[in-house]
């Protein structure tokens, strides 16, 4: 990624067994990331992605979402508050 991480807008890497988000940092411009469907076990690993300018966000089939997918909403947007979608839901109140 250190090689297109400065010019990538988009980013799909559903069903890859990934864990952790780390190195997508380097995205400066990414704006879109679908990840559903991988290992991703902890809401911590969200933090990885403050500093990214992401407006669509695809999590859905991923550990971190036992349980009903819908309650974890505000867990995410406490730690991505500029998302508009959210697993191909639009959110209310984006700018």
């Amino acid at each position: 990624l250190d090689e297109v991480g400065a010019t990538l807008r988009e980013l799909w890497i559903s069903y890859n067994l990934i864990a952790t988000l780390d190195g997508l940092n380097a995205c400066v411009k990414l704006r879109v990331l679908f990840i559903s469907n991988n290992m991703v076990k902890n809401f911590d690993e969200l933090d990885k992605l403050q500093s990214l300018p992401l407006e669509n966000l695809l999590l859905k089939g991923n550990p971190l979402y036992e349980g009903e997918p819908k309650a974890h909403v505000d867990t995410v947007l406490g730690k991505l508050p500029n998302l508009k979608t959210l697993d191909g839901e639009a959110l209310i109140g984006g700018d």
